[in-house]
């Protein structure tokens, strides 16, 4: 089959647009995860094995090792696929040589001192990492943005995994919720960086941890951001012949809303339709009339004014 064919046929309808390296950081995530981690540590062998994988995780190793492995073998796991009922597979990749010594300093330079490690990374990079984990051992919610990582702190790779989220969540990338010991053994984190959450989004493969994280970004913007656009809020300012503060609080609401009357055409008639701009768009509002080259009603100017100064 061709690559490109293949790579269609796992669903990477996307370009590839990173360099190469950077799944090798993705990688090691999957193989402190999802891997044969502990047989991998101590063997000489190039070769890495992920067992007892579902369709979807087998389909997100090989989306993550394709572009820097020479070898990679599917096989079906038939003793977890009697007992459970489903197909379930090994993975076995065998890198590219520049790559495999590569991969192998990284895992020992995060097992030696993973601060230093995660330090010399770039935002990019620890983005990489966390997205390895998610795919390997990650959960994510339908709803609400739940968001978690399976691993016992008993084990040498829980270990590990839990020394790169407390470095995360020291540099505010995420912050760690409640550790849930038996029988969930699972980390709840949150993002707390939109660029980083973006960048980690980017590197998940796992179609649907990748599209629930995905939602839980978009609504986390409605929330932080301005829903319009800075040439949006330009023409709505422009078109409004009215304006007032509302300075009602409510639930949901703790800030003062401005409110602009804009004339539209509906059923043939002219109405006055109100527009509401949270304070989360008072930035964007304010380069807008710094910038200047927009015409305002002047009462209107006024009011937007005091609305950039209310608290």
């Amino acid at each position: 089959m061709r690559l490109g064919s293949f790579k269609e046929h796992l669903g990477l309808n996307r370009e590839i647009l990173q360099e190469e390296s950077i799944y090798l950081y993705k990688l090691q995530g999957l193989i402190i995860s999802d891997g044969d981690f502990a047989k991998y540590v101590k063997s000489p062998k190039k070769a890495i094995s992920f067992r007892g994988l579902t369709a979807e995780t087998a389909r997100t190793i090989i989306a993550t090792v394709i572009n820097i492995a020479e070898l990679i073998e599917v096989r079906l796991s038939r003793q977890n696929t009697l007992k459970y009922g489903k197909r379930y597979f090994t993975v076995k990749v065998l890198l590219k040589t520049v790559y495999s010594k590569k991969i192998r300093d990284y895992i020992n330079d995060l097992m030696m001192n993973s601060r230093h490690f995660m330090d010399s990374l770039s935002m990019k990079e620890k983005a990489a990492l966390l997205a390895g984990l998610l795919d390997g051992d990650g959960y994510v919610g339908r709803e609400g943005g739940y968001v978690s990582i399976s691993y016992s702190e008993n084990t040498v790779k829980g270990k590990i995994i839990r020394q790169v989220l407390d470095f995360l969540d020291e540099r505010g990338y995420i912050r760690k919720g409640k550790y849930r010991g038996k029988p969930h053994y699972e980390q709840v984190i949150k993002f707390n960086d939109q660029k980083f959450m973006y960048n980690v989004i980017n590197m998940v493969f796992h179609e649907r941890r990748r599209k629930r994280l995905a939602k839980y970004y978009v609504d986390r913007l409605r929330v932080y951001e301005c829903k319009y656009s800075i040439k949006e809020l330009k023409q709505l300012l422009e078109k409004a012949s009215s304006a007032y503060i509302d300075y009602r609080i409510s639930e949901g609401r703790n800030a003062a809303v401005l409110v602009l009357y804009i004339y539209t055409i509906r059923g043939g008639r002219r109405i006055r339709k109100p527009v509401k701009i949270s304070s989360k768009c008072k930035e964007n509002i304010a380069r807008i009339l710094k910038a200047g080259n927009i015409a305002v009603n002047n009462v209107v100017a006024e009011t937007i004014k005091r609305y950039l100064n209310t608290p």
